[in-house]
Parts: C-alpha cells; structure tokens; sequence
C-alpha cells in the first residue's frame, strides 16, 4: 500500500476540512516562521503531529509505509497493552480509514500525548548530578523488569524513543514508537526492524525478537550513565574531544563491534574505577556473545568485591569454591551455571574462561 507524503499529509492538515472520518482534531503547529510546519516528528514509519481532542493532547501518527502485517501487529499491540496498566505506556489507538488524503482514505494510530525530556536533554541537564544518574539508572533496571514480567520487548530503546519526567521526589521512564514491538501474540515472527545500531548488539538479526530484546540496549546506557557520573566531559560533543554524537549515549556503532580498538571502551577501561570496570568489562563480555538470549537481564552494579577462589578437581570434574561462598559462576557467554561450591565437569570448560559474580554486584 502507498502512503501519502510529508507534504501531501501537510496540506491536509492545513486544510483540516473533512480532512478526517471521525476525529475532531485542533492541529497544533510546530513553527509558524520561516514557514507554517505542524509535524512534530518524522521517523521511519510514520509522521507525527500534535492535536487536541476535547481539551486533551494527543499524538496523530500518520503511516509513512506499512504493509497489511504491520497494521495486524498493531491490532496485536492494542489488544494486548490495553489490558496492562504499565507506567511507561503511551496508550494509543489504530483507526482504519481515518484520514482523507488526496480522495484517499488512510489509517491514523492516536496515542495519547507524552511530555517529557529525551534521554539526550535529561543527561545534559543533570550533567554534574550525579545522584540524578544514579536514579536513573535504577529507573532504566525497573523498566527492564516491568518489560519482560509482562512478555514485552520495545526493540529500538534509543535516545528519541525514551522520554524522562521528573517530579520533586522521583523520575519516571515513558517509551514511545512501538513499531519494533514485540507481546506474545507475536511469538514465532521476525522483527520488522533491529533498532538503531548505537544501541544495538553488533550481532542483532531480525531473528531477535522475543521478550529480550532489550536487555543489550539497557546495559549500555547503564555503562554510559556510569561513565558520565566518572567524568562529566565525555559528554560533549565529538568535535570538542567527547563521545557525544547527539544521536547516542556516548556509544556508537563501531565501539561496539570492535571493542578492543574503541578508544571509548579503552578509556573506560583506564579510569581505575571499580564500578565503571565493572560495567565496561560486562558491556564488553556482552558485545562479544553470540548468543543474545543468553545476555543476563540488567542489574545495578557495585564496585568489584575481592573473592578467593579454590578449584578442588576431582578425576574429570571440579569443584569450584569461593570466599565468600554463594558466587555466581557464569560462563564465557554469561550463562549462568550455578553458585559456589559448584562441580563441573572439567573437559567442558578447558582453556575456557569462568566468571565470579558476587550478590550484589
């Protein structure tokens, strides 16, 4: 199916006459000089533009491209988000047919209006906050939570895709763009798109697309915020000498697949910060799995713990103890085999590397 153009949907707004079947929408401009402009956005499925309806504030998603199937997820989407009462949650609506475009009719998503500061404009504000960060670290991990206890994956959380507000006492995470999105009633299809790649894992397929989704992309803006609370200046922009594209959390696409010759990562690594090595060397772990269902869900970390180790081996196995005791052993792909004391079998991990997680890290 065709879908009008930016200027096509333009003029029908501006001459909002008939313009829609059922909706009385107050378009909102965007700018008025040097010319009259009211989309508010433009993405890679849709345009956005900013209207009332009844006094309330509503965001009208106008469809760019979409095929039948992306148009049956979205009814997938509603019907299942509708029944969840979840904080991050733009509620929306799709409405066939709803927009008269050129004599043609064309379907319009209505979600409701979220407020809020993009991840970008939240970090540059709070810069030097360092309890701010902190905070937002904790938000980002209770999202990851919320996310999969309810069998969700957004599939690009990004820069533009995450909104912040923040009251006297607490933040709050919205999400917006669901195009990506995967619920259960979409088990067994592929992903209609793998995210923007300076928040994705160098190895995302549309293949990935399950519950997990995003966990890489929630690890590394946990490292990002570590390393901005280390030092405030990787944040500036790339022409002053930081990490800062505009468009990523310091992070970008080439660090990522070649972690060993970033300069990031290598000066994160230099920092002799234990809770920054802490998440560099994970984020780094992570970037190398091939496996991306096996990536541990995000966690807080804390400043590496000392641990002794004591390997016991006992014919073809080992029996792995640590002080102190109930540390997490994860394999070199960050799977999890279990607590200390543990036994192995030793010719499945010779030459292999093992890990040691601590509660709390």
């Amino acid at each position: 199916m065709k879908f009008p153009s930016l200027t096509d949907y333009e003029k029908a707004i501006n001459n909002s006459k008939n313009t829609f079947n059922s909706l009385d929408v107050k378009f909102q401009l965007f700018k008025e000089k040097p010319f009259k402009l009211y989309m508010y956005g433009c993405g890679q499925f849709a345009i956005v533009f900013k209207g009332k309806i009844k006094g309330k504030n509503y965001a009208i998603r106008c469809f760019q491209q979409a095929t039948l199937d992306s148009l049956n997820r979205y009814k997938a989407l509603s019907n299942y988000l509708q029944k969840k009462n979840l904080d991050w949650l733009c509620k929306f609506e799709l409405i066939p047919n709803e927009i008269n475009v050129n004599n043609k009719k064309y379907p319009v998503l209505l979600m409701d209006w979220v407020n809020g500061m993009n991840l970008q404009d939240f970090i540059s504000k709070n810069i030097n906050n360092k309890q701010k960060l902190s905070d937002l670290q904790t938000e980002f991990v209770n999202l990851s939570k919320e996310l999969e206890k309810n069998n969700i994956g957004h599939g690009d959380i990004q820069d533009a895709n995450i909104l912040v507000n923040e009251s006297e006492n607490s933040l709050k995470i919205s999400l917006i763009d669901y195009d990506g999105m995967y619920v259960p009633e979409l088990k067994g299809l592929k992903a209609t798109e793998i995210g923007k790649p300076a928040y994705q894992h160098p190895k995302r397929s549309y293949k990935n697309f399950n519950e997990k989704l995003d966990r890489f992309s929630i690890w590394l803006i946990l490292t990002a915020l570590e390393a901005i609370k280390w030092d405030p200046l990787l944040w500036r922009p790339k022409k002053d000498g930081g990490f800062n594209n505009g468009s990523n959390c310091l992070f970008d696409a080439q660090d990522l697949a070649n972690t060993k010759k970033s300069s990031l990562f290598n000066k994160l690594l230099s920092s002799q910060t234990d809770s920054l090595i802490n998440y560099t060397d994970t984020l780094i772990s992570l970037c190398e799995t091939k496996n991306l269902d096996s990536i541990i869900p995000p966690k807080i970390l804390k400043s590496k713990k000392s641990v002794s180790v004591k390997n016991i081996e006992l014919g073809n196995e080992i029996i792995i103890e640590s002080s102190p005791s109930k540390a997490v052993v994860l394999n070199s792909q960050l799977q999890n085999l279990g607590k200390t004391p543990l036994k192995i079998k030793s010719n499945d991990f010779k030459n292999r590397n093992l890990f040691l997680l601590l509660s709390g890290q």
